[in-house]
Formats: C-alpha cells, structure tokens, sequence
C-alpha cells in the first residue's frame, strides 16, 4: 500500500496499492511455478489463433487465392465465438489421461500438432483450398478447446490472489 499525505488530524492516508511494473510483474510471475505454468500455456493457446486470423489468409492472398474465398477464412473464427456451448462438455467429461483440465490440454495439443502437420503437408502446390479451410477450422476447434481447458485449469491451480485483478 501507498501512504499518501498527512490528513487534517495528522494521520497517513491510505491509497491504492501501487501497480507493479512490467519487470516487477514478470519477476513475480516467473518466481512462481503454477504462474509460469499458467503463462506458459496461455501463450501456447494463442498461436494457432495467429496461425488461423493471420498466417492461412496471407498465405492464401499470396497464392492469390480469390479474396471473396479468403474472407471466408473469417469463418474459422467462429469456434473461438461459440466455444461457450462445449464449454460445459469439457468441463463434465475428461479424457481418461491426466483428469479433466490437463487431459483435455494434452489432447488438444496433440491434435493441434497433428492438424499443423496435416497443414504443412497440404502446403505443396497445388494448394487444395477446401482442405486448408477445413484444417484451419478444425485448428481453430482444437484451439478454442485448449483455451477452454486452460482457463479452466488456471482457475483451479492459482491462488486467489494469484488471479488478475
């Protein structure tokens, strides 16, 4: 906590705690073991979005690919919208490896690195346009999971003032 000034009755007056600056914050974070874990895999869950919203569509206006064909990339952003409707599934059901929140992690991810694969080999020319719209959909499918299973497990690991503000 802030001591600020003195007061009319010569008392310190309390104010917010300082924020801490990103050097202090990446200290703390990789100080403890459940936050870098959580990092970790936080970051990890946000590549295949950049593979998804940025890398697919320029790749496929290099190819020049139709843009009218690319804008229906968009629509592989759809499972990052709707991931609220298996949410629920994910949170019931488990695979039988590693419980429910580190199972549904490593599943997602092992289907993650099989669909990049899939992906790299559909790069040779000719360039199949309805597989790489379906591997980019069934990326972003696995990936919403992954994040799914990954808030989860944050909130299940972290303390309570572990949490963000």
């Amino acid at each position: 906590m802030t001591v600020l000034p003195a007061s009319q009755d010569g008392s310190p007056e309390l104010g917010p705690p300082a924020r801490p600056t990103v050097l202090q914050s990446l200290r703390l974070t990789l100080g403890n073991p459940r936050l870098t874990a959580v990092a970790l895999l936080a970051f990890s869950s946000s590549l295949p979005l950049g593979l998804v919203w940025l890398a697919i569509p320029a790749w496929m206006a290099r190819l020049g690919v139709d843009i009218r064909v690319i804008g229906l990339f968009g629509l592989a952003q759809l499972p990052w919208t709707v991931k609220f409707l298996w949410s629920p599934l994910i949170d019931r059901f488990g695979p039988p490896v590693l419980g429910r929140r580190r199972g549904w992690i490593l599943v997602s991810q092992l289907t993650l690195i099989a669909l990049g694969l899939a992906l790299a080999q559909s790069a040779a020319p000719p360039v199949a346009v309805t597989l790489v719209g379906a591997l980019a959909l069934a990326t972003a499918f696995a990936s919403a999971t992954q994040d799914i299973a990954i808030d989860a497990y944050a909130v299940e690991v972290l303390e309570r003032d572990e949490h963000a503000p």
